[in-house]
């Protein structure tokens, strides 16, 4: 398998054929009606809440999912557009965007056979495009029956308790509305008008065969994956030793990362009843700083490297897999380290482990670097740094912080940075060593 390193680059919007923007070319009613909803958008003409008909509310939810996509397309440059230029690319993106609603259609339609006839960077391309359409899927339904719920409680003059009027279901969140019969959901949108607007508009009945289409692609670079380890951790390697933009959702996906779906199965009560109140919430540090601090630290076989709050070992896996150091990651979510084994296990990684517990329970006296990324209350984070300021004493050591424990490590008279954020964003990543 040969694969490029331009794979790892941020996800580019598709490019889109010029959308025809005259009206006179224009003759799909919906298109039309469409273009007028833009226009009393931009030119702030749209009516108070209240006045506005179901289908314009949907149109504003399209135009500013479209105008959102132009925004990060353009980036911080998107407001040097001059007006006129800024106005016809906003119309055109709007266009652009309501055509490629059919892409939902086709691809949920597509055959498997077609799917699963691919390469590693094909498989990637799919789970990236997948996730996407599904996660505009479940805005779309979720901000449309926000908006059908305060239309039917203004309509009926009365609140509306979303499970006790569908059967006990939260059915806001949309997979729980696929957990209905076909025929009952039938029933609701022939009982609700409004409804069947949004499951047609929005290519809603397709969510579920998206999420098919999904499982399927990440079996496909799964099993790749485990068919090529070592190419995969060459191309890491590579990629570590350039400067290119990292999609961090891509090497997770790369490596066998699944957050998403681990998630799911946390129990955060259970938790929070064996350690009280701690930080529970992932994090993942984005693989553009780890590279960044990794090159800059300039690990040798003789460092370890310890990650203390791992989350899903991001740092220790990537570090092991381009660096020649040893790599610790501890984690107090026991469902987090479950998934950064399997991932060491699959790339046969004898140079990192995991351990799952609560940190000040654990011996870190071998590490010579510590890295955290706002991983603990202030409190835990205080008897951390007691204890790494008391390892200070028999070793020199160096802590790397991103997020609000910077600023805390730079409060520490043990401590000096060596390499710093920029002054604008106080709490960037710092490096810091013993003194």
């Amino acid at each position: 398998m040969k694969f490029r390193e331009k794979l790892f680059k941020a996800t580019e919007a598709p490019k889109q054929e010029p959308v025809a923007s005259h009206r006179e070319n224009i003759t799909d009613p919906e298109t039309v009606r469409l273009l007028n909803s833009f226009d009393r958008y931009v030119n702030r003409e749209f009516r108070e809440r209240e006045q506005m008909s179901f289908s314009d509310e949907l149109d504003e939810i399209e135009i500013r999912n479209a105008l959102y996509e132009l925004r990060n397309t353009y980036g911080t440059g998107f407001h040097d557009l001059d007006s006129v230029s800024l106005a016809e690319e906003e119309r055109q993106t709007v266009l652009a965007y309501h055509a490629g609603l059919s892409e939902r259609q086709k691809l949920g339609e597509a055959s498997t056979e077609r799917l699963t006839e691919k390469n590693l960077q094909q498989s990637l391309r799919d789970i990236g495009t997948f996730r996407k359409l599904l996660m505009n899927i479940e805005n779309d339904w979720g901000r449309s029956f926000f908006v059908f719920l305060r239309h039917r409680e203004m309509k009926e003059n009365r609140f509306i308790h979303i499970e006790e009027e569908f059967g006990g279901t939260d059915i806001l969140r949309i997979e729980q509305f696929f957990t209905f019969s076909e025929e009952a959901r039938m029933q609701l949108l022939q009982k609700y008008p409004e409804l069947a607007e949004v499951y047609k508009r929005f290519h809603i009945d397709q969510f579920p065969n998206l999420q098919k289409r999904l499982q399927e692609a990440e079996q496909s670079l799964d099993d790749q994956t485990r068919e090529h380890p070592e190419e995969i951790r060459n191309l890491l390697k590579g990629l570590h030793s350039t400067n290119e933009a990292i999609d961090s959702g891509a090497i997770d996906d790369l490596i066998g990362i699944k957050p998403e779906k681990v998630e799911r199965n946390v129990d955060m009560r259970g938790l929070e009843q064996q350690y009280g109140h701690e930080q529970f919430p992932y994090q993942g540090t984005p693989y553009e700083f780890i590279r960044q601090f990794l090159k800059e630290l300039n690990l040798s076989e003789s460092d370890v490297l310890y990650d203390l709050g791992c989350g899903y070992g991001r740092i220790p896996l990537y570090g092991a897999m381009t660096t020649p150091a040893q790599y610790r990651g501890i984690e107090i979510v026991p469902e987090r380290v479950a998934e950064a084994y399997e991932v060491k296990s699959k790339f046969k990684l004898d140079n990192v482990k995991f351990r799952q517990g609560n940190v000040l329970e654990q011996n870190y006296a071998d590490g010579s670097v510590f890295f955290l990324f706002n991983p603990f209350t202030h409190e835990t984070l205080e008897k951390v740094g007691e204890q790494l300021k008391e390892l200070a004493r028999t070793k020199k050591i160096r802590v790397v912080s991103l997020g609000p424990s910077t600023s805390y490590f730079q409060s520490q008279d043990w401590l000096r940075p060596v390499e710093s954020g920029s002054k604008e964003r106080p709490w960037s990543l710092t490096i810091f060593e013993s003194v």
